[in-house]
């Protein structure tokens, strides 16, 4: 007993060696400097060398820095030590998609990672980085191909669907027309009298202060639509999308539901979760299509009166926004800037609040990870040595079990140490880029505000109100 009690103070001195060393070199994201040939994009790159996993991973971020959409191809070549020449291609599926002024994340990518074939985790070869740290990166280098603006090509459609139906409606019209005609005619013939044609004709009177008019039996145009009619129309059109909406989303539901009961009857539990995802899929792809399209009659109604301050247009603005699925946040900020709105002063706080709670939940599920996974090494070490010990009394010292199961301790001890600091090395929320610039962001709009009534709209009942803001 006393030898177990040995080896397992031993392994838990190692042990907590491990997980200091590890807390200590927590090492840091190391930026790779790029080239940026194209001005209208944004390309960064970054790589995280693990000493002791023996692996490097890559991270590429693309930032739209312009207010049109696009879809492209972005193809990376890579010089490594100990590897050689690396490339693939960025984005699932091949393609980087960027909405306006919007960014492509690493979370959308593959995982690029190089491992080491042996033990040495590039030992012989790595290189050594400005931070005190390793790389394997010698040069990186990218091209941009097959570059589309989705904008332009949305834009060229509803061109020439427009251009259809004006040349639709210029057909309906001259048929209208020639109608009128061969009905004057009939019924002048009718009456007995010459038919006329559908050329305009002048007529005079017998008296010296004759005037001519002119006769033309063309239909007469309607007045174009008003505000109000507009406005109608519009809110007509935004029901029948919800009630569009509303029905897929039940459609769907009955057919992802229909797929789960057969499966469930059938045994066939993967085959059903795999088909009620595919449904799932299909449900909210049809969702956000008819909320893009909500969005965009939202926008086009309320865009010029949003430009002048309106606060409730500015509300709707960024309603609009959200269905579209493009961020809000350059948008709001201008009106900010140009107009103090509180409306989207409110919007940017509740979304950079919504940023910095997002990094604080990730911290706190990777501490837990991280506890967890040390309780876990921390029970399966001391019930391997329990056995080693067990062993050793049974077969004496030089037991092959007690060496089996003495190796084996020591190998979840350093895999279950490795695990957990690299999750503890993702806890630190508050020194990350994304947390710190929301945060910044924050500050100076809270620290801006001052006492106001501003009109506010809520986005989730739709219900406009009045809000009283103070600054302290």
């Amino acid at each position: 007993m006393l030898n177990f009690t040995n080896k397992l103070t031993k392994l838990i001195i190692a042990f907590s060696l491990l997980l200091f060393c590890g807390m200590s070199t927590k090492a840091q994201n190391r930026q790779i400097v790029l080239g940026q040939p194209d001005p209208r994009f944004n390309v960064r790159a970054e790589s995280h060398f693990s000493t002791l996993g023996g692996w490097e991973n890559y991270f590429f971020t693309v930032e739209n820095k312009t207010s049109r959409e696009y879809r492209m191809v972005i193809k990376v070549d890579m010089e490594l030590a100990c590897v050689g020449r690396k490339s693939f291609t960025i984005g699932v599926n091949g393609t980087v998609h960027l909405p306006p002024n919007g960014v492509f994340k690493p979370s959308q990518d593959y995982d690029h990672t190089v491992n080491s074939p042996d033990s040495k985790n590039f030992k012989d070869c790595r290189l050594p980085d400005n931070a005190g740290g390793f790389t394997l990166v010698k040069s990186v280098s990218y091209t941009i191909s097959d570059v589309q603006d989705l904008t332009q090509i949305a834009e060229n459609k509803a061109s020439s669907e427009k251009a259809a139906a004006q040349k639709a409606n210029a057909v309906s019209q001259t048929t209208a027309t020639s109608n009128t005609v061969r009905t004057t005619q009939t019924n002048a013939s009718a009456a007995g009298h010459p038919a006329t044609t559908g050329t305009p004709t002048t007529a005079t009177t017998s008296n010296s202060g004759s005037k001519t008019g002119t006769v033309n039996n063309n239909q007469p145009q309607q007045a174009p639509p008003t505000e109000a009619q507009r406005q109608v129309e519009t809110a007509r059109t935004l029901a029948e999308i919800e009630r569009q909406r509303n029905e897929k989303q039940a459609e769907v539901q009955k057919m992802s539901d229909a797929i789960t009961s057969t499966g469930t009857m059938f045994g066939d539990a993967i085959r059903a979760d795999a088909a009620a995802k595919a449904a799932r899929e299909e449900r909210q792809e049809r969702l956000d299509a008819l909320d893009r399209q909500k969005g965009s009659l939202i926008y086009q109604q309320n865009i010029e009166k949003a430009q002048t301050g309106d606060e409730t247009a500015i509300s709707q603005i960024i309603y609009a926004q959200r269905l579209m699925g493009y961020g809000f946040e350059d948008f709001a900020t201008q009106m900010v800037t140009k107009f103090n709105s509180s409306t989207a002063r409110t919007a940017l706080i509740g979304h950079y609040k919504s940023i910095m709670s997002g990094y604080k939940a990730e911290s706190k599920a990777h501490l837990s990870k991280g506890i967890g996974f040390l309780v876990l090494t921390g029970l399966g070490t001391a019930g391997l040595m329990y056995l080693s010990n067990e062993a050793i009394e049974n077969d004496g010292v030089n037991s092959s079990d007690s060496d089996t199961y003495t190796y084996a301790a020591a190998g979840v001890a350093i895999v279950g140490t490795i695990v957990s600091i690299a999750q503890f090395g993702k806890v630190g929320y508050k020194y990350k880029p994304g947390y710190l610039n929301a945060e910044s962001k924050l500050r100076k709009l809270e620290s801006a505000q001052t006492l106001s009534f501003a009109p506010v709209y809520n986005l989730r009942n739709n219900t406009v109100g009045v809000a009283l803001r103070l600054n302290f």
